[in-house]
Order: structure tokens, then sequence, then C-alpha cells
């Protein structure tokens, strides 16, 4: 969120100086905002104004770059709204010379950001997991917003489509939110499927965005399960940060969890319709299948036995349970191929 409004900084400086401060002043929002989420302050709804006044007298912030985030919060609100609160006139509007001050400033305050506060913090600190029950509607309608930034129109989740699939199971999700928007930034859909919309899928003759939500089975019993991975999206804005690591290994986690109940994943399949998607298919150790009828591609491995590649120290875990499990359970696992023939 703090490189994007830099971004659009920059990009805007030239065109619209009013718009370009703007930008900057949110930068600096969410700067505050994600130091107050990570100390424990509560940011809720509170004006920038208090929350330098409490990161000051918390002494989470140096006095001289405090001063900077104020210049930057000033123009911004001039830009936004004008000297009297959006009635001035043409000729008041900001002119270059105000944007490079307000550039000057919101570069120190992200220098001193990204050099003093986040290796101190720990990036994973700017990030929380929701996972099951505790993802809301409004945290799935995110999660689809994040669709239309990353796959064609026909591959996108459909909301209230989505919304039955999570009341059916709600554990097939598993997002991560920006402490400092408060935002979904990521999630993985991967959905414990009946055997013939299974086999359906893995034969790549249908599209997952209209899956009946009567076929996603429920988390209930000691049992195998087929995984079907329908969407693994993180949004462009946070990639290279530890946003996918993290919620890669929440879901991991999570599958370790079931494992520990006796509810087992035997097989994982996914359809990559994106270039991303098939290096990360590759990159777990995924095998490819098939090109389906839709123009993508199809990816499987098993569980039991384990040939999931472990990338992360919980996808050690995972397989490391699943290895030592694998022998006293192999006979109750029925034969599957692995590849077209």
């Amino acid at each position: 969120m703090v490189a994007d409004n830099l971004a659009r900084f920059n990009a805007l400086v030239e065109m619209d100086v009013d718009m370009a401060t703007v930008r900057a002043r949110r930068a600096v929002d969410v700067i505050v905002r994600s130091i107050c989420t990570a100390n424990d302050i509560k940011a809720g709804t509170k004006p920038l104004e208090n929350l330098l006044g409490e990161l000051r007298c918390s002494g989470l912030i140096q006095d001289i770059v405090e001063r900077h985030c104020r210049v930057v919060k000033d123009f911004g609100n001039l830009a936004a709204h004008g000297p009297d609160g959006g009635f001035g006139t043409a000729d008041e509007s900001f002119t270059e010379a105000e944007a490079q001050i307000c550039a000057r400033s919101v570069s120190l305050v992200a220098e001193w950001f990204l050099g003093s506060v986040v290796p101190r913090l720990g990036e994973e600190s700017f990030f929380v997991i929701v996972q099951g029950g505790d993802v809301t509607p409004e945290m799935i309608r995110e999660a689809v917003a994040i669709d239309e930034k990353v796959y064609e129109p026909e591959f996108r989740g459909v909301p209230s489509t989505c919304l039955q699939w999570h009341d059916r199971n709600p554990d097939i999700y598993t997002m991560i939110v920006s402490r400092g928007s408060g935002r979904v930034v990521g999630y993985i859909n991967a959905m414990p499927l009946e055997d013939d919309l299974y086999a359906s899928l893995e034969a790549g003759e249908r599209v997952d965005v209209d899956i009946p939500a009567s076929e996603i089975r429920l988390y209930e019993f000691p049992d195998l399960y087929k995984l079907y991975v329908a969407s693994i999206a993180v949004d462009p804005e946070v990639r290279g940060s530890a946003a996918f690591k993290l919620v890669y290994d929440a879901y991991l986690t999570k599958l370790l969890s079931l494992a520990r109940r006796e509810m087992f994943v035997s097989e994982v399949l996914a359809d990559a319709i994106t270039e991303h998607g098939e290096r990360l298919a590759r990159c777990v150790g995924m095998k490819y299948l098939r090109a389906s009828a839709h123009q993508t591609s199809v990816y499987k491995c098993t569980l039991l036995p384990p040939t999931l590649r472990p990338t992360t120290r919980a996808g050690h875990h995972l397989m490391s349970f699943y290895r030592r499990r694998y022998e006293e359970l192999r006979e109750l696992i029925p034969s599957s191929g692995s590849g077209p023939d």
C-alpha cells in the first residue's frame, strides 16, 4: 500500500499535483496506522493528527519524522479540500513547487519507515491471517476484487457463489489481511470435493467458478479427502512482500491440523489459469496432467504418498507428518494415476 501510493504520487505529480499530494498523504496515513497496529495502538478511525500525537508520546516516532509527516498531512488536506474546506479559488491550487516539498517529506518518512521500523518489527507484523468462520462476507467480496486484478473475466469468482461455498464449508478459505488498510490482500480457496466432480475437474472438462456448494465435502469425520485448489491469489500491490508465504504457510498448517484429527488429503488438484499459477504449481512439485477444454493447465500431486515439494518450514512439518503416517495408511488408499497415459 505504501509503495502503491508513492508510485501513484510519482506518476501524477506532472499531471495533477493536487491529486499527487493526496496520494502522498495516503502513503503517510498507511505508514502511521501500520506502526500503531504493530504496537497495539488502536488506530480505528482516529484522525492522522491524533495518531501522530500518540506515536510521539509513546516514543515510537522521531521528532523530525513526525514533523515531515505533518507537512505531508497538511499539504494533503489542503490539496483535497482547499484552504477553506473546499471553497478555494482556482488560483489557490497547488503548484509543482508545493508538490516537490511534499515529495521530499514523504520520501524521508518512507526511508525512515523502511530502514528503521520494518526491520525491527518484521514484515509479518503488518499482516494478519483470517480463516474459516472468521472470514466475513465483506472479506469474500474483497477476495473477488483481487480476482478482477489477476484473472480473465471467465475465471473470476462470483460473490454470491463464493458466499454459498463459504456457508457450506468455511474451512475452504484462508485469507491474509493488511493491518494498515484492513483489506484482504491475498487468499487461498481450497475445496474438498465429491469424487465425481473432482474427476470432471481432473479431466479438464469444466471451469470451477460455478461449482455447486452441495459438491463441497465437510471436514466432519476421519477420512481421505480429495482437495481442489480453486484459487491462490495475491493482490499485485503486495507481491514481493511476505503476504504469499504467510497465507501459504497458514493453509499448510491448517492441513496439518486436519491430519492430526485423522482427516487426510490424499491428492491435490489445481487448474492453473495464469503463468504465475503454472510456475507455482511446478515449484511445489505438482505434475502437469493435461490442457483443459478451456485452455488452461491441470496439475496434480499426492500427499498419500507424499509428492508435494516442501518449500517452507510449514511445508516440511506437513510432509514429515504425512510421510510418517503413509506407511500406516497405504493399504486404505485407492490407487490414483498421477498423469495422463
